[in-house]
């Protein structure tokens, strides 16, 4: 059996296979690229709105009425993006269910004005994610 030369038209299918294979390729990493960026920026600012309305819920130096809350919510999302904004409202129900049960062992102890406390920053947790779902 003989052996022949590729044909030029063969070899140009063959180069066209190759380069449509490596475009194909290099779309899957910018597309895989893409989508963590956008995660990881949508992680970043839900967590950053986090620690703020966290931090100013918790604080023991005050104690916020709803309102307050609600308008504190709406300048915490003003610039988020609508992934960050649904990261941030799941932080914040989580947040509330862990005041929650908190709030149930400070009374198991006995420690009634603590946990009555807690329960009312779960309760704001719960106001703030609800204003937050407002704006989605």
């Amino acid at each position: 059996m003989a052996v022949t030369a590729p044909t030029t038209r063969g070899v140009r299918d063959l180069t066209v296979v190759a380069s449509l294979s490596d475009w194909l390729k290099q779309k899957a990493k910018g597309a895989a690229r893409k989508a963590f960026l956008e995660w990881w920026a949508a992680y970043l600012e839900s967590h950053m709105a986090y620690d703020q309305l966290d931090g100013w819920i918790t604080s023991p130096f005050h104690r916020a009425d709803d309102d307050e809350v609600r308008a504190r919510a709406r300048d915490q999302v003003t610039a988020l993006t609508k992934k960050a904004k649904e990261k941030l409202i799941e932080l914040l129900k989580e947040r509330a269910k862990e005041l929650r049960k908190k709030a149930q062992e400070l009374r198991k102890q006995g420690e009634t004005e603590k946990a009555d406390r807690v329960a009312r920053q779960a309760e704001e947790f719960d106001i703030a994610a609800d204003e937050i779902k407002k704006t989605l």
